[in-house]
This record gives structure tokens, sequence and C-alpha cells, in this order.
């Protein structure tokens, strides 16, 4: 049966995101308080074991030893393996951008808006490698990601990471303030097939000019 957090992302067409949501997701830990609590247990229990091995004078010290060295090796996969989900949030993504936009013109940070065409399975792998502070969502058939404090090379090495789930030649992507200074001009920047000059319908009209392609080496130097 499909968790109501696969629905989410089946509904539509299947295997294609849908056109549009009113909410946000994010990256998420998955694992639970209780297993943090029992990979740590198992430490405190490993310590104990490793100490009497080491320190005892009972004929068992390679028991203690074995027995510990093992509870340490669970504990520490346990607690280093990726454990990553997708959180969807009640904050609308227009809301969302326009919040996370006056904030970086407050205190002189980056952002940057990526365009990914996929599928639902790719789009919802791609959020989980997102960090926590990031947001994505999905509108026209792509997935929206916004990289938080992240400029135009450090998009361009996350669209690196993600090259075995989608197309990097693909993604398009614009970035505050270096391609766009409105939520407007992210969203134009960020679409594809962009013309070379885009013109504002608002404002003072000025000509803003399309960002170098991701997969462009020039585009991280």
């Amino acid at each position: 049966m499909t968790s109501p957090r696969r629905q989410r992302w089946y509904r539509g067409k299947q295997g294609h995101l849908p056109a549009a949501t009113d909410s946000t997701l994010q990256a998420a830990p998955a694992m639970r308080m209780g297993e943090r609590l029992a990979c740590s247990m198992s430490l405190v229990v490993a310590g104990v074991l490793l100490a009497r091995g080491f320190i005892g004078l009972t004929p068992g010290r390679p028991v203690y030893v074995i027995l510990g060295g093992l509870l340490v090796a669970t504990a520490l996969v346990g607690l280093g393996i990726d454990h990553v989900s997708v959180r969807t949030g009640r904050t609308s993504p227009d809301q969302l951008l326009n919040t996370e936009l006056n904030r970086c013109r407050r205190h002189g940070h980056f952002l940057t808006m990526l365009s990914i065409p996929c599928g639902a399975r790719e789009g919802e792998r791609v959020v989980t490698r997102l960090r926590t502070t990031d947001y994505a969502w999905r509108r026209n058939g792509h997935l929206i990601a916004l990289l938080m404090e992240t400029d135009r090379a450090g998009s361009a090495r996350f669209v690196a990471r993600i090259g075995d789930l989608v197309d990097p030649a693909s993604v398009r992507a614009a970035t505050f303030p270096e391609d766009a200074l409105t939520t407007d001009e992210l969203y134009r920047l960020s679409a594809p097939r962009t013309p070379k000059v885009l013109r504002r319908a608002v404002g003072r009209g000025r000509a803003v000019s399309e960002p170098p392609a991701l997969a462009d080496p020039e585009a991280v130097r």
C-alpha cells in the first residue's frame, strides 16, 4: 500500500511530478529518537565490555573485547547511515520564496533556485540529497529546489552530485543577486528554454542576461 507521502508524489500522471503544489518539501532525518538512544546505549555497554576486556583479569577477556568491538561497530554503522526522508511543510512555496528572498536582501546572502525536470521517484531522491535548510516544491512538471546561502558555484556542485538521478545539462538555475533580484526573475531565469535576454514586465524594465548553464565548465570558474 502506498504511503500518504508517496501518494502526494504520485498524484497526477504516474512517473511525473504534478503540475503544482501548495506545500514545500524538505529533507529531514528519518532516524527516530529511540533508535538514536539504542545506538547510544550500545556504545555505553560496549565501553563497559571493552574496559573489562582490557583491564580485567578474568579468563574471558578476549570474549569481552570481541563483544565490545561488535557493539561499537554496530552502533557506529547505525549512527553513520544517512537516514533521510522527505518532510512536507505547510508554508506555500511563493510565501516561502518571498520570505527567504527578503532575508537574503537584509543579510547579503546568496540564494539559488534550480528547475529540475524529473519524475516522481527521481524527484523524491533529489529532495533527500538537499540540506535540511533547503526547500523544494513541484511546479509545471519540474522540481523547484531552493538552495539557501548558495551561490552559482555551489549550485553547480550540487547538480554534479545528483548527476546519477537527472541530466545536469537539463537543470536550469538562477542565483540572487548575481542573476536575479526578484521572485519573478528567479522563476523566469530558472525556467527551461529561457531566451538570452529577458525584460521585466514591471519596474524599470532593465535587461536581465541569462545565467550560464550549469553543465558549462565556465559556470563554476
